[in-house]
């Protein structure tokens, strides 16, 4: 039986690592993806209606990648 707890507590410490990794990355890919919006926005590749929805687009998975952890 504590050999089941053991185990059991490892897959959980094990699961919360990858959750942890996987919500990090997301953080750094948005934060990437912020910059290269804004440099978009600078170069007038893109419009501000564009920059605008983008904006909020990226708050929002932002949000969800905080609510996360």
């Amino acid at each position: 039986m504590r050999d089941t707890v053991i185990s059991l507590r490892r897959k959980i410490r094990d699961m919360r690592k990858a959750h942890n990794a996987e919500v990090s990355k997301l953080r750094s890919d948005l934060n990437q993806a912020d910059s290269l919006l804004v440099e978009s926005y600078r170069r007038n590749r893109i419009s501000a209606e564009g920059y605008f929805k983008l904006a909020i687009a990226m708050e929002d998975m932002r949000g969800r990648a905080n609510a996360g952890n």
